[in-house]
């Protein structure tokens, strides 16, 4: 059996197929004035455009009663896969059991949902054949997600790139269609009681929220959809994650979002995501009270320095699938005194206690300049941050101090010192409160470092790091 259309109006159902089966009762029997036909279906299937759902591979036994009162009927689905047809997907194949039934021209129907053996939800439907209208209501209340059972991307393609298994922790969704003859609408709710999970910047522990859907076909939010997480562990730990946003047809749109890091909080202005692959977009990341040395300490690089500096400021950015994320104009300055002291080895041509055993004279400025960075204390700083060719980030620190070591230090050269040059010869310590102006320019292969550090907090791990940064 084939039917090109079932025509519903805006609402038909097409492309039907399937084979009708005798059973062991006859096909059709007649009396007293009353009418039954049974039969076996199989291999049934169909499209409903409108929802942009397919059926394929439905099982199960048909039964018409006819009289002078009216048709009825009953359809016992044992069995039925159920598909997306929207691109992009939104769920992946479930398989569904249940009935419909036929009486006084109202169709009703529910059918139970499952995915890789594990329960689902449920659908009920009702249509009413005069009206040329109906409704079908899903409700998935409790999906419970664990190590070794469902897990999100079972359900859905497009957490994939998002949540990485294993996922632990619960989620709802409640949701419904509703069609007459001039179209059709649909909307739903997803509730996240809480959800812990691995995402491309780490790990998050107590995501939360609730979204509201003004459309599934195709998916669009209410404005201003709110979750949150406790926390994320990424490059450094981030709590207290809020994240505001919408989504229609055309753009995800960030409303705001903001976390805490650092001992400070980082927050994304408003921003557009567009949905077209290849489409470029850009935005700005306001930076408010951070600590520069708990990022050195995340980073595995205290070793190298402490920078004891709490800095705010904006770091506008654009992302281009081809030529990737860039940091143009960022500017971060410094919101109180603090400190910086860069080990020697992080100069690879400086050897701060002379020439050993080479017979050179020790380079005194260059030593000078470097105890100068060793106890340095800060009254005002300024970093430019700007994206360099071949994925390198430059960072410009611009600082005005005083050099103040833990023990006072003073300076003392005789007269014939000076005549003779003979202190060129030797370590001269850098007087205490010598005022310092400081500029630092320094190049990081941002690139790797980052993917670097994402890849250690999806596995969980302490990151170690061998970069290439330069001074």
């Amino acid at each position: 059996m084939t039917l090109d259309k079932l025509d519903l109006g805006e609402n038909s159902v097409e492309a039907v197929s399937g084979r009708v089966c005798p059973m062991s009762a006859p096909l059709f029997t007649a009396r007293n004035g009353a009418w039954r036909a049974q039969a076996r279906l199989a291999e049934v299937a169909a499209t409903a455009p409108v929802f942009e759902v397919g059926f394929t591979g439905a099982e199960g036994d048909l039964v018409v009663d006819g009289a002078a009162k009216g048709l009825s009927m009953r359809v016992g689905v044992s069995k039925a896969q159920v598909a997306d047809t929207a691109d992009p997907v939104r769920f992946l194949p479930l398989q569904a059991k249940g009935e419909a039934r036929l009486a006084g021209d109202v169709w009703t129907a529910g059918f139970d949902l499952s995915r890789l053996g594990h329960a689902v939800g449920r659908v009920e439907v009702r249509h009413d054949v005069q009206a040329e209208a109906g409704e079908a209501v899903i409700s998935a209340p409790s999906l419970a997600f664990t190590e070794h059972g469902l897990q999100p991307d079972d359900l859905s393609p497009l957490v994939a790139d998002y949540v990485k298994s294993p996922v632990e922790g619960s989620a709802g969704f409640e949701g419904r269609f509703d069609w007459a003859a001039e179209g059709a609408t649909s909307s739903g709710v997803l509730t996240v009681p809480e959800l812990d999970f691995t995402s491309p910047a780490g790990k998050v522990q107590g995501l939360k929220g609730r979204v509201e859907f003004t459309s599934l076909t195709p998916l669009i939010t209410a404005p201003n959809q709110t979750l949150t997480a406790d926390r994320v562990q990424t490059v450094t730990p981030l709590t207290d994650l809020q994240l505001s946003f919408g989504l229609d047809e055309k753009a995800l749109t960030i409303g705001g979002g903001q976390i805490q890091a650092a001992g400070g909080r980082i927050s994304v202005e408003p921003l557009s995501l567009p949905l077209t692959p290849g489409e470029g977009w850009g935005g700005v990341v306001v930076v408010e009270g951070v600590q520069l040395n708990e990022l050195l300490k995340s980073a595995n690089l205290q070793d190298k320095a402490e920078f004891d500096a709490v800095v705010s400021g904006r770091l506008p950015f654009t992302y281009d699938p081809k030529g990737g994320w860039r940091i143009v104009g960022g500017v971060l300055n410094g919101v109180r005194p603090g400190r910086l002291s860069i080990q020697p080895q992080v100069f690879d041509d400086l050897s701060a206690g002379g020439g050993g055993e080479t017979g050179v004279p020790p380079n005194t400025m260059q030593d000078l300049a470097y105890q100068a960075m060793q106890d340095l204390a800060i009254s005002d700083l300024t970093a430019e941050v700007n994206s360099l060719d071949q994925g390198r980030l430059g960072v410009r620190f611009r600082i005005n101090g005083r050099h103040d070591p833990p023990e006072r230090e003073q300076l003392r050269l005789t007269f014939m010192e000076l005549i003779r040059r003979d202190f060129l010869n030797k370590k001269l310590n850098l007087p205490s409160d010598t005022p310092i102006d400081l500029t630092l320019d320094t190049t990081w292969n941002a690139n790797q470092i980052i993917s670097d550090l994402l890849e250690y907090a999806r596995r969980g791990e302490t990151p170690v790091l061998t970069t290439d940064e330069t001074p």
